[in-house]
């Protein structure tokens, strides 16, 4: 807790002014007590509102001091101890009085208020402890401490009191049994002056100590101040109301302790210091705690605010930690104050305020609720979760709701909730609460209270719960077939309103429990507050209802517009309409609703008045309200007995005959005949009410038998008047019978006379009475109990009348109790009594039972009784009726039952369908499967499952029956239904069960669920993932989805696709994202740089700078020109040769623009003063260039003079431009001077001067080979003479080249400078020794410093530098960069570095990876490594140009007449070999070779297709020929792969069509054979014959003629006469083997049936036979040609043709189906394929 200083009361006084007490009540009202004995009170702000004296205990001794004040509990008293050896009790009205007052022997020291309002506990100075009892007046000694009481304190709940004495002994006072009990506490170790109890009991005093004392006197805590010099004894101290604070005061300084809930112990919480306070003498807490009031000695009074913290709550409310557990919550804007305390020893942790007006308090076990507007708090223990939902429509109750469970907590209750309900309906129109504690005056002024707590709420949907909350009742549930929308209990919660969601009004009454319908289409709906009166809408009428008791009067107002409310005021009520642009309102009725409150009330005189005022005039009829309210009060008050006032409300409802009853009655009441109590008068009101047995009673109980006679004789009630008489013994009872049979007779009632005489036994009589009323049932029942069956007329009679009546069963039992059994059972029959029919044909016609059964089963289903008529074709054996009967009835378990019954199992079988159809309706799929079991439909269990999406038991019962290929083409059905409604999940677990995973992903694939497709590929493809990636965010890109792309590019790790993707759709900052996201800074810098590049102005350098690029952004700005900007960003980032490198091009852009001392400022900047100078001396400006030099760059000055020679030297002055040469000490440029103009002499002087020395002549040497060569010069033009220092310079280093290459260069810039006229000689030289040293590099830089581009990529190329060489012709000669490429795929080539060479083309174009992919095929085909040349084209790119035309064709004719080889020898290699490719039967190269080669012609066809390539017809047709040559025998692998064996032999027999150049024939004889071999086609025999025969054919050496087929192939497609191959392209062995098992087979007796035909077929034009497997039909007039079908070759046939979704090629459906299911994919374009049933 901290304290704050708030306000200050009294000033303090120059002089010692004792403030004697302080004490706050808990209605926040201040008392104080000063030192001239007066009391001072203030209010809440500190304004004193009150100030009285206090008195003397003797008025002769006014001296006198007061010790302490305190307030009582209920506030309205003060206790005032003195020091005159009193204690006054104050109490405060109108005026203050004493009440009570209590003397002693000695002066009252200290005073406590005990728990019992009327007990006030003091001390005094003796050391008596008493307790005052205010009622009696009495005072009761406690005990006697003999030592001087110092200090009483209370706990919180003043339940227990401790007091200290003078000697230091602590002693608690406790109540038990409502008295006080004295225990001793302990001893403190110094004089108690300071005691206070929260938690614990805190004491201090004059030795600096506090201490802390539990309940048993164990102290708890110390602390210890007295090695404090400035800490003084403690005076007094105060604990704050919740106990968890207190402070002790001394000297100028308070300290404060809190006690920690968490740590169970107290802390030193804070320590104020006030200069000039001085002693405080009293101390008290505000009752909420939020201040502390202290007096001093010198007088002051002041505040101070008391918090541990505080806060503004959304700026209306300022809440106040007082302590962890207690909260203040005040409204800033009217002063409104709540305190949220809670009872339990935890923090409140949080505050919210609701709507305004409520507060929630939150601790970890409770929940605290308060209303500011009421100021009540309730505290509710319960669990906090965090989600629970407050509902605060009621001003009276908190609802909470938390998991299904809704909460009441009603403000100011106790700590239970006031109810707890389950219900998941918490819309506040669902729920109702209404809490009712009110008072109602009924006649004679007498008070009655009235309380009800109710609730009404939605358990479900249809269902309403009302509930008692004060008893925790269920007072009403109801019903409501449609869901219920609002509903609402009235201010009384007497009746109920409640809404459908058809719009239906309905009311119900609590109290009848009834319920009605009040309107229909109803928009609107709502109790006037505070009355039962309803108003609702109706289209465009506006329903009230002033009366709800009876609901059929309604008053009804047409309105135009909505109902949006009800308001009610002081004045009037009105109900507000919404109509658009305006709002009207209808002001109700206050007189009726007046009445519903009067009469709630039980004013029923006022109600009448007010009945009364609304009549419009006198005899005007009443309106149906008024009526209703008219006839209402006169029940009300008739039960009540206010009969006056009921006359008059029967007179107003013109009920005359009750006006007049009453009338009569009021009279006798009024002049004294009776009274409202005798007993006429009760029974004149039971007769009116209609309570005749009441009245009965009330007359037979007073002996008043006649009367009571005559009552009932008077109302016609004569039977009832017959038993009085009878039971009374009533000497008229015999003349009564008489007169009352007399009456029945002539009256026509022979019933109740047959009755009568019936009763008086006259047996006969009452049997003619009742056939003569029409009743012979009756007669024929009086007669049987009488035993009169021996009158036989009179049963004749009966059994007649009987009959005619149509009572048959009646009939029918008189006859059989007359023995007459045919007659009994024809009636029975006539009548449909088959019960008793059955009963009597048991005992009398046993053999008619089926026969009555049957009827009886007929005539009840005649009936639509099926149900009940089942057990009856049980009874007559007609089972199948019985199942009819049953199944529409819907007894199916019944239906069932008998069918298991049934011996016919054919018949059995179709009710057992038509039972698990229902069972799969309900569902119960384990019966409807136990049903179609016993119908033998297995089918139908799999389908029964597979609709409803039971996938494992589907398969479980499939596996049982059928093959892997019906289960297959099951599930892909299936999934392709689920598919089509979307439910992708489920398809994908068929599929996948049945391994389908390619089609899966395709599924998801065009459903657009990329995710899955992943999920898929991950699981099934792992390879393919990133490619798979990289497809779908192409897609997405394709479709503008930029964000999805780009995950699927990041994921595939394609970051860089997605960073090009967002910069060509100019997202720059997305690009810049992803790029630095994946590639770090310098990456997300380029594209900046990028993005910035197409910026205008200065656009893009500030974006550079903005993202902190600096080097770009002064690169940029450079590059358009913004030199300042490129400046000022150097300069300001410290980038030092930026700024150099900006200075350096802003001069070369002014000396462009001839600004040249600006292009020297810059230069300067740059530190580059020696540029400045060679550009005034390339101007020949020479006096800034030696300004520059003098005071920048001393060092130029030779530079100076150089240039200046040079200009003298041009202009042919010679020895001006020496002396230049010599002042810049470059003598050898004057010598070379010299020597180009011829003077000699001059050189020779020169070289004496300076000593300028000749060498030898490399050089000459050079030059006499070049002569010998015939490559060089005539000797005699070769100048450069032995005295030339040059010459010899040159000539020394180009000898010590060998050693120092870097001596060759000098050696040409030498040349270059001073013999430029033979730089091409001696670089000749230079150039061919540095290329025999491999210094192709270095010879490179030579050239291109004497600026020969062309010279240095020669060098580069003979030096294998292309990389140097391309980089340099891309950037000086680009025309020189194909011959730099050519030269480079060349020495690839040279070198068989195929795979650079083609990446190489690739990169430059098209045609040149083409020409370069024919060269290394070329090479491939030549080592006859096929695989490698067919994955070169597939790799690289199939280019269709008729330049490769003879390479294509001879790839394929390569891998179609390779050698064959031998299944045996493979397998047994197999067997030994780790390869798995090896470990297959048959031509495991070829199976390599062929699916490469089918690609490769795919694609060579499509392309030249689609790019227009001007293939001739001829050359179409060969590849189209070769590409579906390719396609089929790739097939024959595939199909044998899949264990295809009859596709696999219908694929080899079409290769015969082939037979020729391209494909060998002794191979398509053997595939052929081979194939038919093993699917057991009696073709095996025929096609290996022929093989054979191309063998021997081949080994002759006459094999170059044609070979000439069988005739069995005439009419076929299959060729008669075709090439034969040089060599055999199968295996001798294999030859050897297949000749053996020939021999075999024709030795074998079951192989001797004759020659063997080929199968054929119909033609569909002609109808001719043709052999199965051509194309075209043999018939000359005919000739129809046939698609081939993709899977096998064969003709595809009309009746079974089917197409591939994708690519649209026929095939045959059944082929097409076991392919299908086997590969998943289309042969031809390879996509997912599925079965085709259709």
């Amino acid at each position: 807790m901290n304290l704050q200083y708030h306000q200050t009361l009294v000033p303090p006084a120059a002089k010692i002014n004792r403030v004697c007490g302080v004490v706050w009540s808990k209605d926040r009202r201040l008392a104080v007590a000063t030192a001239d004995g007066k009391i001072n009170i203030y209010d809440d702000n500190g304004t004193r509102v009150d100030r009285f004296n206090t008195r003397p205990a003797d008025p002769n001794q006014p001296k006198y001091a007061v010790k302490a004040i305190m307030f009582s509990p209920d506030n309205n008293r003060l206790a005032v101890a003195q020091t005159d050896n009193i204690l006054f009790v104050y109490k405060f009205g109108e005026k203050k009085t004493i009440c009570n007052k209590f003397v002693v022997q000695s002066p009252v020291t200290a005073i406590a208020w005990g728990a019992r309002q009327d007990d006030v506990v003091f001390g005094t100075a003796e050391g008596k402890v008493r307790v005052g009892h205010l009622r009696s007046n009495k005072m009761e000694t406690l005990y006697n401490g003999n030592s001087h009481v110092c200090a009483i304190a209370g706990c919180p709940d003043r339940s227990k009191l401790v007091v200290g004495h003078l000697d230091g002994v602590l002693t608690l006072l406790s109540y038990v049994g409502g008295s006080l009990q004295k225990e001793k506490l302990g001893k403190h170790t110094s004089v108690p002056t300071a005691i206070a109890y929260g938690e614990h009991v805190a004491v201090g005093g004059n030795d600096q100590e506090v201490a802390f004392y539990n309940e048993f006197g164990q102290v708890q805590q110390k602390f210890s101040y007295a090695h404090d010099d400035t800490e003084k004894a403690y005076t007094v101290a105060a604990a704050s109301p919740s106990g968890q604070s207190i402070v002790f005061a001394s000297y100028c300084r308070l300290r404060v302790f809190s006690y920690s809930l968490s740590q169970k112990q107290w802390e030193e919480s804070s320590v104020l210091d006030i200069p000039n306070l001085y002693t405080v003498t009293t101390m008290s807490f505000k009752c909420d705690g939020s201040k502390l009031t202290l007096g001093s000695l010198c007088g002051t009074v002041e505040l101070y605010n008391a918090s541990i913290r505080q806060y503004r709550y959304k700026g209306k409310y300022l809440v106040t930690y007082v302590s962890p557990g207690q909260v203040l919550v005040r409204r800033l804007a009217t002063g409104q104050q709540l305190m949220l305390c809670t009872a339990l020893p935890l923090e409140i942790t949080r505050v919210a305020v609701q709507q305004d007006r409520f507060v929630v308090g939150f601790t970890a076990e409770s929940i605290v609720c308060g209303d500011i507007a009421s100021n009540l708090v309730s505290e509710v223990q319960c669990s906090v979760t965090g989600t629970e939902k407050f509902i605060f429509d009621n001003p009276k109750v908190c609802m909470v709701f938390n998991a299904g469970e809704l909460t009441l907590i009603e403000y100011g209750a106790a700590r239970q909730p006031l109810a707890s309900i389950r219900t998941d309906h918490v819309n506040p129109h669902l729920i109702s609460v209404r809490l009712i504690e009110n008072v109602s005056v009924t006649q004679g002024d007498k008070e009655e209270f009235e309380v009800s707590k109710k609730i009404a709420y939605l358990i479900d949907t249809h269902t309403i719960h009302i509930q008692d909350l004060q008893n925790r009742s269920l007072i009403a549930t109801i019903n409501h077939d449609i869901t219920i929308e609002w509903l609402a209990l009235d201010a009384r919660g007497r009746k109920l309103l409640y809404r459908d969601k058809r719009r239906m009004l309905h009311m119900f009454d609590i109290q009848t429990q009834q319920g009605s319908s009040l309107l229909n289409y109803c928009t609107y709906a709502q109790w006037i507050p505070e009355s039962d009166v309803v108003v609702a809408q109706n289209r465009n009428n506006l329903c009230i209802w002033y009366s709800t008791d009876t609901p059929e009067r309604v008053t009804m107002i047409p309105i135009n517009g909505d109902v949006i409310d009800v308001a009610r005021s002081d004045k009037k009520i009105e109900v507000l309409i919404d109509e658009g642009t305006t709002q009207t309102s209808v002001a109700l009725n206050e007189n009726l609703i007046a009445f519903g409150s009067a009469l709630e009330d039980k004013q029923y005189e006022r109600a009448v008045e007010l009945l009364e005022s609304m009549r419009e005039r006198e005899g005007a009829p009443l309106t149906p309200e008024v009526e209703a309210m008219w006839r209402n009060l006169a029940v009300v008050t008739l039960q009540e007995r206010q009969l006056l006032l009921a006359e008059r409300c029967y007179a107003a409802l013109n009920n005359v005959s009750r006006a007049r009853f009453l009338r009569k009655l009021n009279t006798k009441i009024a002049s004294g005949e009776c009274s409202l109590d005798s007993v006429p008068v009760a029974v004149d009101m039971d007769i009116l009410e209609h309570n005749f047995k009441k009245a009965e009673y009330t007359l037979l109980s007073h002996d008043k038998i006649d009367e009571a006679i005559s009552m009932y004789c008077e109302l016609y009630k004569f039977d009832e008047a017959l038993t009085v008489a009878d039971t009374k013994n009533s000497p008229n009872a015999e003349q009564l019978h008489s007169t009352y049979a007399k009456w029945l007779s002539d009256t026509g009632q022979e019933e109740k006379a047959a009755q009568l005489k019936e009763r008086e036994g006259d047996v006969y009589a009452a049997v003619e009475l009742y056939l003569k009323g029409g009743l012979p049932a009756r007669a024929a029942q009086l007669v049987a109990e009488n035993q009169l069956f021996g009158n036989a007329g009179l049963t004749q009679q009966i059994a007649q009348a009987l009959f005619k009546a149509g009572l048959y069963e009646k009939a029918g039992d008189f006859y059989v109790q007359l023995n007459m059994n045919e007659q009994a059972l024809q009636v029975y029959i006539m009548g449909r009594a088959f019960r008793s029919a059955v009963e009597l044909c048991r005992k009398a016609f046993p053999d008619k039972v089926k026969t009555i059964e049957s009827e009886w089963a007929e005539w009840l289903v005649s009936q639509r009784q099926q149900e009940a008529s089942v057990p009856h074709f049980i009874e007559a054996g007609l089972y199948t009726q019985a199942i009819d009967a049953a199944v529409d009835a819907k007894q199916w378990p019944r239906a069932l039952e008998i069918t298991d019954k049934l011996s016919d199992k054919s018949i059995a079988a179709s009710y057992y369908r038509k039972i698990a159809r229902h069972y799969i309706e309900v569902p119960n799929f384990d019966t409807a499967e136990d049903c179609f079991r016993k119908a033998g439909d297995l089918q139908g269990v799999i389908d029964m499952y597979l609709h409803n999406n039971m996938w494992e038991k589907a398969h479980s019962v499939a596996v049982g029956f059928l093959s892997q290929e019906q289960i297959t083409i099951m599930y892909i059905n299936q999934a392709s239904r689920l598919e089509a409604q979307g439910r992708y999940a489920e398809a994908e677990k068929l599929l996948l069960e049945v391994q389908e995973h390619s089609q899966a992903i395709n599924m998801y694939k065009k459903a657009h669920r990329f995710d899955d497709v992943i999920r898929l590929v991950t699981l099934y493809h792992k390879d393919f993932l990133n490619d798979t990636y990289k497809s779908i965010a192409e897609t997405l890109e394709s479709e503008s989805n930029v964000k999805m792309a780009e995950k699927y590019y990041i994921a595939g790790g394609f970051w860089r696709q997605a960073v090009h993707m967002y910069r060509f759709l100019e997202m720059w900052d997305d690009a810049e994202r992803v790029a630095l996201e994946n590639a770090g800074q310098k990456a997300a810098a380029q594209v900046c740089y990028a993005r910035a590049r197409t910026m205008k102005g200065d656009m893009g350098v500030m974006l550079l700078q903005k993202r902190g690029y600096i080097d770009f952004a002064v690169q940029l700005a450079m590059d358009v020109g913004l030199f300042h900007k490129a400046e000022e960003l150097a300069s300001q980032y410290g980038k030092q040769n930026l700024l150099r490198e900006v200075h350096v091009r802003l001069a070369d852009q002014y000396e462009q623009e001839e600004r040249f001392t600006e292009a020297e400022e810059e230069f300067l900047k740059a530190g580059e003063a020696r540029s400045a100078v060679l550009m005034y001396l390339e101007l020949q400006e020479w006096d800034n260039a030696v300004r520059v030099v003098e005071n920048y760059c001393p060092e130029a000055m030779q530079d100076v003079y150089v240039a200046k020679g040079t200009v003298a030297e041009n202009e042919k002055n010679y020895r001006v431009a020496e002396q230049f040469f010599v002042n810049a000490k470059r003598v050898d440029m004057a010598v070379a001077m010299y020597e180009r103009v011829g003077m000699l002499e001059d050189v020779s002087r020169l070289n004496k001067e300076y000593k300028v020395f000749p060498v030898v002549a490399p050089l000459e040497q050079h030059q006499d080979e070049q002569q010998q060569q015939g490559e060089g010069q005539q000797q005699g033009s070769y100048t450069v003479g032995t005295t030339s220092r040059f010459a010899q310079t040159i000539n020394s280093l180009i000898a010590r080249g060998d050693k120092e290459p870097s001596n060759y260069e000098k050696a040409i810039k030498l040349a270059k400078q001073h013999m430029p006229e033979k730089v091409t000689e001696i670089l000749g030289y230079v150039s061919q020794k540095m290329v025999e040293q491999d210094l192709y590099e270095q010879l490179a830089a030579i050239y291109l410093d004497l600026d020969d581009v062309q010279e240095a990529i020669k060098v580069y190329i003979q030096g294998n530098m292309f990389v140097e060489a391309r980089e340099l012709a891309g950037t000086k000669l680009p025309a020189e960069k194909p011959r730099v490429v050519q030269a480079h795929l060349n020495k690839l080539v040279a070198d068989k570095n195929w795979k650079a060479c083609l990446e190489l083309a690739q990169s430059e174009s098209s045609d040149t990876l083409s020409r370069y992919a024919a060269i290394y095929v070329q090479e491939l085909l030549s080592q006859q490594q096929l695989v490698d040349a067919c994955n070169v084209f597939i790799n690289y790119g199939v280019v269709p140009t008729t330049d490769n035309i003879p390479i294509y064709r001879a790839l394929a004719q390569s891998i179609f007449c390779s050698e064959w080889s031998d299944p045996a020898a493979e397998t047994a290699d197999a067997n030994e070999a780790d390869d798995e490719d090896t470990q297959q039967k048959g031509a495991s190269q070829q199976r390599q070779e062929v699916p490469l080669l089918k690609e490769l012609l795919f694609d060579l066809v499509s392309d030249a297709t689609s790019a227009g390539v001007e293939f001739s017809y001829e050359q179409m047709e060969e590849f189209e020929q070769l590409r579906l040559l390719a396609h089929l025998f790739n097939q024959f692998f595939v199909c044998r792969k899949y264990k295809l064996q009859q596709q696999a032999a219908k694929v080899a027999a079409v290769l015969l069509r082939f037979c020729g150049s391209v494909f060998p024939a002794d191979k398509a004889f053997y595939i052929a054979g081979d194939a038919a071999k093993d699917a057991g086609w009696p073709t095996a025999h025929l096609f290996l014959n022929v093989f054979l025969d191309i063998c021997e054919a081949i080994d002759r050496e006459d094999n170059e003629e044609a070979f000439e087929n069988s005739g069995e192939f005439e009419g076929t497609d299959v060729p008669l006469q075709f090439p034969l191959p040089q060599e055999h392209t199968i295996p001798a062995t294999v030859i050897e083997d297949i000749r053996t098992w020939l021999l075999q087979k024709i030795s074998s007796a079951s192989d001797t049936l004759g020659p063997v035909r080929l199968p054929s077929r119909h033609c569909d034009a002609c109808g001719a036979d043709v052999y199965e497997g051509s194309l075209v039909c043999s018939a000359p007039a005919c000739k129809t040609v046939l698609e081939p079908c993709i899977i096998t070759g064969y003709p595809v046939l009309a009746s079974a043709k089917v197409t591939c979704k994708s690519c649209g090629k026929a095939a045959n459906k059944e082929d097409w189906n076991k392919f299908v299911i086997a590969s998943r994919s289309c042969p031809w374009c390879n996509t997912p394929a599925t079965p085709i049933f259709a």
